[in-house]
């Protein structure tokens, strides 16, 4: 046979495959999709359940598994207004129970027993002093007639070094209005380096705040350590010999811990 002559289409024939069908043949007699035909198989495998009758009933079925799960957990349409009006029942009787607050936590509850308070009724704080109690180192005479010391114990450290705070907090005193009865007194030390002119970093000075000017009233109090109690006490008995006042303040200025970790 002449191998080069024209040959018609012939029928592909591989391992595992179907015979070849004419229209209308092999396609089953019941709907198309369903399994009765023998098309419905997929070739060289098992059934395709997503395809198959039974896959699709079996699809149904987990949905309307997981439509009742969640009527169940979270409520239909009717529950869940059922739900919100047990909500609101709740809060109206939380509402209706007494709430308490630090402003109400001594307010009576029984109309008949409580009692307005105006301001025109209210009586001055009582004033005394308990029996043993000690005198007071204060005593305010008012009118204008108080002299008060102020005492600033500023010890500089790394605050004034590094970020020149001391020098700030002096420069904002000065800029002060400052009455002629006020002495306000500034004992400085314990820095390796003042951001300023005027300050001495070599040794500890007593200055006085006073008309917008730092007067230096002791250049050179030694280079005492200002976290010894006895410069702290040095440092009051020359403020209270110098300037005595019947009112005395004392500011710490630096670092502090309380009772913990001390000052300075």
């Amino acid at each position: 046979m002449d191998n080069n002559r024209p040959r018609s289409r012939e029928k592909r024939v591989v391992d595992g495959g179907k015979d070849i069908h004419k229209k209308g043949q092999g396609l089953g007699t019941g709907p198309v999709g369903s399994g009765s035909g023998g098309g419905s198989k997929p070739s060289g495998g098992a059934p395709n359940p997503l395809r198959s009758g039974g896959g699709r009933l079996g699809m149904i079925i987990i949905v309307i598994i997981i439509i009742f799960l969640s009527r169940n957990m979270f409520g239909d349409a009717g529950d869940t207004a059922s739900y919100y009006d047990m909500q609101d029942s709740q809060s109206g009787q939380a509402a209706q129970e007494p709430t308490h607050s630090l402003a109400t936590d001594n307010t009576q509850t029984d109309t008949a027993d409580t009692t307005s308070v105006d301001d025109n009724d209210t009586e001055p704080a009582d004033m005394s002093v308990a029996e043993g109690a000690r005198d007071r180192f204060t005593t305010i005479k008012g009118d204008g007639s108080d002299k008060v010391t102020i005492m600033v114990y500023m010890c500089g450290t790394d605050l004034e070094s590094k970020s020149g705070m001391a020098t700030s907090d002096l420069t904002e005193m000065t800029k002060a209005a400052i009455s002629d009865d006020i002495n306000l007194i500034v004992y400085t030390g314990g820095c390796k380096r003042w951001n300023n002119n005027i300050v001495s970093s070599r040794t500890n000075q007593i200055y006085r705040v006073r008309a917008g000017q730092l007067e230096c009233l002791e250049a050179d109090m030694g280079s005492e350590v200002m976290t010894k109690p006895e410069t702290l006490t040095g440092f009051i008995k020359y403020c209270t010999d110098k300037f005595p006042a019947n009112r005395n303040d004392l500011i710490f200025w630096d670092h502090g811990g309380g009772s913990l970790s001390g000052f300075g």
